[in-house]
């Protein structure tokens, strides 16, 4: 079998008919069946995470949908929100602030929306010249959770805040309603700062 085998390796194999054979066997793999991959299972996980993502991404205060389904938030409150002098006399600040931008968005019981707020003015308290606030209230995927009667704040708009202080002394959360009273032009914001301050410094 061995001389059989030594005798046709002398033989030698014109060029064209080695590449013909080669050819030949290329051809004969890519015809051959392959193997499938299953791709269901992985598109079924990776479907329900982008549609998840995507969610998070464009349902924030930043992309607002146009027309959320308004939740209210119940609450029983202490004191009358809608009563200044109640306001002024239980929160720990009371001030005017141009809303810078809105910081974000955090989930805790409700969606709670954190605001940039510069250019203060103190009323009650000492606060630096720019704090971020909270707000109760916000979005979550297609719902708007407020308070019932608040409003969210709209950036670059003046206020006056009233807001209280957190566990932490760090967190100022604004009193629903009463805690923040847009402010229209230059007037009418003397006006509410002489009004509060009165009021602060006659308790």
């Amino acid at each position: 079998m061995n001389k059989v085998k030594q005798e046709l390796d002398k033989i030698t194999i014109p060029e064209d008919i080695k590449r013909k054979r080669e050819i030949g066997i290329n051809l004969a793999k890519s015809e051959m069946p392959r193997k499938k991959r299953n791709i269901y299972p992985v598109f079924a996980i990776a479907i329900p995470v982008f549609l998840i993502f995507l969610s998070m991404l464009y349902f924030n205060n930043d992309n607002p949908p146009s027309n959320p389904n308004l939740r209210t938030i119940e609450s029983d409150y202490v004191i009358d929100i809608n009563d200044p002098k109640a306001v002024v006399e239980f929160a720990d600040n009371v001030f005017i602030g141009t809303v810078k931008r809105t910081a974000e968005t955090i989930k805790n019981n409700y969606p709670e929306t954190k605001y940039e707020i510069n250019e203060i003015v103190n009323i009650k308290g000492n606060l630096s010249e720019s704090e971020v606030i909270n707000q109760i209230g916000g979005y979550e995927g297609n719902d708007l959770f407020l308070m019932e009667g608040d409003e969210l704040l709209k950036e670059n708009s003046t206020y006056l805040f009233a807001t209280i202080n957190g566990e932490d002394n760090n967190t100022k959360t604004i009193i629903p309603v009463g805690g923040s009273i847009v402010i229209n032009g230059e007037k009418e914001r003397e006006e509410i700062k002489e009004k509060y301050l009165n009021i602060y410094e006659a308790k």
